[in-house]
């Protein structure tokens, strides 16, 4: 093998040309169709690591004979090709981009071939990410191509190019956005695409699944000691004493650090009540019209007013957002984290709890019962179990039918108080058109006349199955005598992602503003509550410690990154890019804009959402409430002050 003036490099040097200059123009499209800001160091980092992934590639190709080597790089090729085609169709529904773990689970995601086929006709953009392809097809045979040699001179090289991009990285500073501690660690691919582009970011995942332990550690501040009538019921202090795990001990020393939240004159409010939880696809307030969602309007406007209430969008869709609103926890980066707890202790969970105090817990879904593995999941969270393949025989539509799951789910549980009901519905679900949607095909005639767009009249349509359903559970919760002891709770499981920002400003009638799209309001609803209004920042991860608190049961607050909202914890909505909203302001971590914070604030506020994001992922990853189950205590409460019923 020729080595020493790298000769094989220079004569193809069309070739290493021609694939660097492919791969930046597919990267270009992604960073085109994101919609973020075009220009910055971004672009220079993603050519940076486009360069570094094509001289590995040749080194690899110049390991095999000339035969085989031509054929693999026209395999290669194909395969980069399609791997750019399904981010951008991926981002085109949800948003975000694919992780490797989405990607290795993905098949999933191929029962729902309509959506991706509409979407990649929506925005047909996509194609031109095959150009480089055909073109190369036809001119490869013109491009030298060495029939030996080359191997050493391209490793060499790849070697100087990810040296010098590692000192580049360095060189960019520590701010939490620098592409060197996105590369490192991130919760967002959005925001770490426009930073590294997709195969930088590709890079960074892989290092952080190798490097996992070497990720960012954060000192707590020092122990708070909970007093009695606090939500704290595990004996951290002593479980910090005798563990030997330094992992383990760094997780209980940030949760020492923080304070649980007390008891107050909502704690056992609603003891002994029923509970119907339900997570609705896309549900938004956008969906309540007094005409055409009579029953979900008169229960938003009869309920608690929870009236800054955000519902973020997670990286996994649906699953994250349940996740979230179940466990209390922030989803981590890159997993699904639903389906990574279904062998973990998760003794927290509203189904979980209610157990411990005889109550029966139930969970539908009117969707295959194997998506995300929820025949898994689902009772591991405490539910007994059922969906379409598992226990609920329903008409096989798309989207299936939450009036159909309803009517078949009721005699269930509806005799065998107290119970704990849980529906995640489906109805609601992307495409919003009158072709693909069986379920907004059977609600056009009540919209068609309506002075909006297609894609928001199929919208409402959708979530017209919603209400008739809510209809017949309320109605049902009544003839029995049992509305007035059951607390339904409903929110979305994300905002209506599917539908364009237009269509989502026609239906809100006006522009949005920063975080707009995420703000909804939220079903909280029993005649015991009536005349209540929540004025602090809320969002679906403050709801498992708020029921908990209201029904008056056994949790720790300190192991939630949520808070109860009729506490006096302060109030913070995060978002999956660390964006967050606090009472005196907002931070945009994607244009790296604040307003209302103080710089001291800023950093302080900054740091303690990066905490959460860090420690939700270890007490995932490590099963940490297996870990602690021996330590769990309880406080005598001591005798409650009368205080005002305002927040």
């Amino acid at each position: 093998m020729y080595f020493g003036y790298f000769e094989v490099v220079h004569s193809e040097r069309a070739l290493l040309l021609y694939l660097f200059l492919s791969t930046l123009f597919m990267e270009i499209i992604l960073r085109w169709q994101s919609g973020l800001a075009f220009f910055g160091q971004g672009l220079f980092f993603m050519a940076m690591f486009g360069l570094a992934f094509i001289l590995f590639s040749m080194t690899v190709f110049h390991g095999f004979p000339r035969r085989i080597s031509r054929r693999l790089v026209r395999i290669w090729f194909v395969l980069v090709s399609i791997a750019f085609a399904a981010q951008f169709v991926y981002f085109s529904i949800f948003r975000t981009y694919l992780t490797f773990h989405s990607m290795i689970n993905g098949f999933q995601a191929f029962s729902f071939y309509k959506i991706i086929l509409i979407y990649m006709l929506r925005d047909p953009r996509w194609i031109l990410l095959f150009l480089p392809l055909i073109l190369f097809l036809f001119i490869s045979r013109r491009l030298v191509w060495q029939p030996q040699g080359g191997f050493i001179d391209y490793g060499l090289l790849f070697i100087l190019c990810v040296i010098i991009i590692i000192t580049l990285l360095g060189m960019g500073g520590d701010s939490e956005n620098s592409p060197r501690v996105l590369l490192a660690s991130t919760t967002d691919p959005t925001l770490s695409v426009h930073q590294l582009g997709i195969i930088g970011n590709g890079f960074g995942e892989l290092r952080r699944q190798i490097l996992s332990d070497k990720e960012p550690y954060y000192p707590p501040e020092g122990t708070i000691i909970p007093r009695q009538g606090s939500n704290a019921i595990y004996d951290l202090g002593a479980f910090l004493e005798r563990t030997e795990d330094p992992k383990l001990a760094e997780i209980t020393s940030y949760l020492l650090s923080r304070e649980p939240s007390d008891k107050n004159v909502f704690t056992g409010r609603l003891s002994g009540y029923n509970l119907i939880y339900i997570v609705a696809e896309s549900f938004s307030d956008l969906a309540v019209d007094k005409d055409l969602t009579p029953t979900l309007y008169k229960l938003m406007e009869d309920s608690v007013d929870f009236e800054n209430f955000y519902n973020p969008l997670w990286g996994v869709s649906t699953t994250d957002g349940e996740y979230a609103a179940l466990t209390g926890l922030i989803p981590a980066s890159g997993l699904w984290s639903m389906v990574e707890s279904g062998d973990n202790h998760l003794p927290q969970t509203l189904a979980n709890q209610f157990n411990e105090l005889g109550y029966k817990s139930y969970a539908f879904h009117d969707h295959d019962y194997r998506y995300y593995s929820r025949h898994v999941t689902h009772p591991n969270l405490g539910y007994d179990f059922y969906a379409l393949g598992q226990g609920l025989d329903l008409e096989k539509t798309w989207p299936e039918s939450d009036l159909e799951m309803v009517e078949k789910s009721l005699d269930l549980y509806m005799n065998k108080e107290p119970f704990h009901c849980y529906y995640l519905t489906v109805s609601g679900h992307i495409p919003y058109d009158f072709i693909n949607n069986d379920i907004s095909k059977k609600h056009l005639d009540q919209v068609e006349n309506l002075n909006l767009s297609k894609e928001a009249k199929a919208y409402l349509a959708a979530h017209i199955e919603l209400d008739k359903a809510m209809e017949l559970l309320v109605e049902s919760l009544e003839d029995r005598g049992i509305l007035d002891r059951t607390l339904i709770v409903l929110h979305g499981d994300h905002f209506p992602y599917g539908l364009k920002d237009s269509s989502i400003e026609e239906l809100a009638g006006r522009k949005l503003e920063k975080f707009d799209e995420y703000k909804s309001r939220i079903i909280f609803y029993t005649p015991a509550l009536e005349g209540i209004k929540v004025s602090k920042l809320t969002s679906s991860l403050d709801m498992l410690p708020t029921i908990s608190n209201l029904y008056g049961l056994d949790f720790d607050s300190r192991l939630m990154m949520g808070r109860d909202v009729f506490s006096q914890a302060d109030p913070l909505v995060e978002f999956v890019n660390r964006s967050f909203i606090a009472p005196g302001g907002y931070y945009d971590s994607i244009d790296n804009q604040t307003e209302g914070l103080e710089a001291e604030e800023l950093e302080d506020l900054k740091l303690l959402v990066a905490k959460k994001f860090y420690y939700s992922r270890q007490i995932l990853e490590t099963d940490y409430y297996e870990k602690i189950k021996n330590y769990k205590t309880t406080y005598e409460e001591p005798p409650m002050e009368e205080e005002e019923e305002e927040d």
